[in-house]
């Protein structure tokens, strides 16, 4: 009995010891996960969308951005047609955050490769090609993949960026508009 304390004592100090380093390490990290919540709610009001509402246009959104009040923190969700009217009106950069090797394999024509897992290490060199006034939009895979949507995020809130948004449907999307392109 008493060798099962001593395990279980140690086994509870490991994870105490894990469970720092964990909260140290993401402090750290310039991607970690904020420990406090940045949602607030009120019985009066609903949550803060963290993207342009389904029914909120591009022009409304374009209108906030260009006006002489700051632009929103929040990224804006983009259809495909939408990504290329901020590509034609705003010289948008597409900004791929898949891992390198599905970049290399196939890629949105014009953007580059900025993967998550080497955000940390590339981010100095892509804000030294690419200001806070940059007009981007960032895409993953796929509509399951919210790494568009994080990076978006990040960017705008903790890096300052202030035209941002992500195309919803990603990668998939793109090929899918490219199968079948929208009628005249």
């Amino acid at each position: 009995m008493q060798g099962y304390t001593q395990l279980a004592g140690r086994v509870i100090a490991l994870l105490v010891a894990a469970g720092v380093l964990g909260v140290l390490f993401n402090r750290a990290n310039p991607l970690g996960i904020p420990l406090q919540a940045s949602l607030h709610v009120d019985s009066s009001s609903t949550p803060v969308a963290t993207a342009r509402p389904v029914n909120q246009s591009v022009n409304d959104y374009h209108n906030e951005a260009t006006s002489e009040t700051p632009a929103s923190t929040n990224p804006v969700a983009l259809t495909w047609s939408e990504v290329r009217d901020w590509q034609v009106e705003h010289g948008a950069l597409l900004v791929d955050v898949r891992p390198a090797s599905a970049y290399r394999a196939g890629a949105i024509p014009g953007a580059i490769s900025l993967p998550y897992s080497d955000l940390v290490t590339d981010l100095s060199t892509f804000q030294q090609r690419h200001d806070v006034e940059s007009w981007l939009i960032f895409y993953c895979s796929d509509l399951e993949c919210g790494l568009s949507e994080l990076v978006a995020q990040e960017f705008a809130r903790d890096f300052g960026y202030r035209h941002i948004a992500y195309l919803l449907g990603g990668f998939t999307e793109w090929q899918r508009q490219q199968a079948n392109p929208p009628l005249p």
